[in-house]
C-alpha cells in the first residue's frame, strides 16, 4: 500500500469515528469536507497543522515512517481543527 493511500484510508476513520460525535456537540464535519493532505517539506519542528484557507492538513516529510497509532492521534487532532472551523 502507497504511503498516499495509507494516510488516505486512516483519515478517512478517523473522521468517520469522530463526524458523530462532533455532530452531537454542534461542530458536524460533512464527508465532503474532509481536508486534503498535504506533505510540507518545510515542517521540521511541527508534526502537522490544519490550513483552512486550503482545506488542507500539512504534514511534515517523514509522515509514512509514523507508527499508526501516532498517525492516527494526529490527524484526530487536526481534524478536530477542520471541525471547529
Amino acid at each position: 500500500m502507497t504511503a498516499d493511500l495509507r494516510l488516505g484510508r486512516i483519515l478517512a476513520s478517523c473522521a468517520c469515528e469522530l463526524r458523530g460525535v462532533w455532530a452531537g456537540a454542534g461542530y458536524p464535519l460533512p464527508a465532503s469536507a474532509l481536508p486534503r493532505l498535504v506533505v510540507n517539506r518545510r515542517f521540521t519542528r511541527s508534526l502537522a497543522r490544519f490550513d483552512g484557507r486550503l482545506n488542507a492538513i500539512e504534514l511534515r516529510p517523514d509522515v509514512a515512517r509514523w507508527p499508526g497509532g501516532r498517525l492516527r492521534a494526529v490527524l484526530t487532532h487536526e481534524l478536530a481543527h477542520a471541525a471547529v472551523y
